[in-house]
């Protein structure tokens, strides 16, 4: 795991993986095992330039949620375990996609739609 983006995301997602429910209010779940994971798994084979300006934050759901706001426009993935919904605006294109079955290929997919 060399590369400073992906050591500044694995930080992010260790810090994440220890949010205890109640983190967000009384309803907020603790980060999914299985999200955690999984990630770990996008970390492991995205390139630099794949993962470059994207934010990883919690969804009070236990979901993680990657956001990307930079040059190439707007965009976001929420994982829920096993399935992925992301956006992905680029000017006035915009590209939703809703229950998407997690791969690690299908999710770094999204990334290099962003950052190709």
């Amino acid at each position: 795991m060399a590369g400073k983006l992906r050591q500044e995301l694995t930080n992010r997602l260790t810090s994440l993986s220890k949010l205890q429910d109640g983190w967000d209010g009384a309803d907020s779940k603790a980060v999914d095992r299985q999200c955690v994971a999984k990630f770990k798994s996008v970390l492991s084979k995205a390139t630099e330039k794949q993962l470059s300006g994207w934010v990883l934050f919690p969804d009070a759901r236990g979901y993680l949620y990657f956001d990307y706001t930079g040059e190439h426009g707007t965009a976001g993935i929420t994982m829920t375990g096993d399935t992925l919904i992301s956006f992905v605006q680029k000017g006035d294109t915009l590209e939703k996609n809703d229950g998407i079955p997690f791969t690690t290929a299908s999710f770094i997919s999204i990334l290099k739609n962003v950052n190709a």
